[in-house]
């Protein structure tokens, strides 16, 4: 099976890392429980000035390659490159010259034997993941899973539990895993009845 993984929310731990850029700006320290919605500024109640600085230290060279992995998502992931065509899926963030760059260097750190015949990590940059084709999508953000679940219908999006994508989000085809360990045993059943 093809396999889409998000990175940012799902792999990496940018929520904690940009938390650190919220407080450097706002003087406030927060947790990733404190943020409820999807948009990060949003949820704290910042101003555009406040999100303007944090967006502005995270745009700097290097910034994503520095991201911690989540507990268990190296390995889960490991795992299912071992038996299935696994490819992250992420978004370029525009304002930054080094994303891309950065995201490949953090991939080849993390997964050393997800690499294309070119020695390239296995990623797939991309402004829309819903004209992405695989058998499964695994992504923290609500809206991204049942927008792709819409055009995949035979399909099924793994929405990752995380404090930003609590609420009545499931539709058909999206199915909520609460940690790496739910996702391996979720594309598990989803391949003994494909």
């Amino acid at each position: 099976m093809k396999i889409l993984v998000d990175v940012d929310g799902v792999v990496a731990d940018f929520v904690t890392a940009y938390l650190r850029e919220v407080e450097a700006v706002t003087g406030h320290r927060y947790a990733p429980e404190d943020v409820k919605e999807w948009h990060i500024g949003q949820a704290l109640g910042l101003t555009r000035e406040q999100i303007d600085g944090a967006d502005w230290s995270m745009s700097r060279g290097g910034w994503c390659s520095d991201l911690e992995p989540y507990t268990g998502a190296v390995e889960a992931v490991t795992e299912l490159a071992c038996s299935h065509d696994v490819w992250f899926c992420t978004m370029s963030l525009e304002r930054s010259n080094t994303w891309d760059h950065d995201r490949r260097v953090w991939l080849l750190r993390h997964f050393p034997d997800m690499v294309t015949d070119a020695g390239c990590p296995r990623v797939i940059f991309t402004p829309d993941k819903r004209h992405q084709m695989a058998d499964i999508m695994i992504d923290d953000n609500a809206r991204f899973c049942k927008d792709w679940a819409s055009e995949h219908w035979s399909e099924t999006a793994l929405l990752l539990d995380r404090p930003w994508n609590q609420g009545p989000h499931e539709s058909e085809g999206v199915m909520r895993v609460r940690d790496w360990s739910e996702v391996l045993e979720a594309v598990e059943s989803i391949e003994a009845c494909g």
